[in-house]
């Protein structure tokens, strides 16, 4: 978001969205993360210029504590943008990878997870790449991902291409992409619905 030469302190914008927000959309956590240097730095890199963790072999207990220590810190006063930074509840699906195919064209299970962790979530994940505004010296990031209208199916994440740096095959697909001298599935996306076939490792 990028404001107009006249305006307003940012600081009333933010406040008015954080209301406006809350009440059109409840349930669904919004927070601000801190744009400038100075305070990227000062936040010693967290998205918060205060932050708990918990630490410990009990999953769920840890998340128990931090849900009660979350929302006592929302009545006091001054705070703002309370969150738990990792939501249990995200949609999740099990990639289940057939290493004896993928090996025969040279791709290993990394191959497969980077490849669909560049697409799905962007190259900034790997590669981390900026541009410097030389007019307002702003920093800004640069990814590239699939294009998420078109992840709109598990066909559509089966047939993403997977690429490796021992491919026998450049250029190799997931499922017989550009390149690739036949087509051979080397992943299956399973939804949580569904058991896990008896070939699953």
């Amino acid at each position: 978001m990028q404001l107009s030469k006249d305006h307003h302190p940012t600081a009333a914008y933010v406040e008015r969205l954080r209301t406006v927000l809350a009440q059109q959309y409840p349930g669904v956590t919004f927070y601000v993360l801190p744009v400038d240097i100075v305070t990227q730095i000062l936040n010693f890199g967290l998205s918060a210029p205060i932050d708990v963790q918990f630490v410990g072999p009990n999953l769920d207990g840890n998340r128990a504590l931090a849900e009660r220590m979350a929302d006592e810190v929302r009545n006091t006063p001054g705070a703002a943008d309370v969150r738990i930074q990792q939501p249990f509840n995200y949609p999740k699906m099990t990639v289940d990878v057939d290493r004896t195919r993928a090996e025969t064209i040279g791709l290993t299970q990394k191959d497969v997870a980077t490849s669909l962790l560049v697409a799905l979530s962007g190259s900034f994940q790997t590669t981390p790449s900026f541009y410097l505004d030389p007019k307002s010296g702003v920093s800004y990031n640069i990814a590239i991902q699939a294009p998420q209208y078109r992840m709109n199916s598990l066909a559509a994440l089966e047939s993403l291409p997977v690429t490796g740096t021992a491919a026998a095959q450049p250029a190799s697909g997931a499922n017989g992409g550009p390149g690739a001298a036949r087509p051979v599935q080397v992943l299956e996306i399973l939804p949580p619905s569904l058991p896990e076939p008896s070939w699953a490792r």
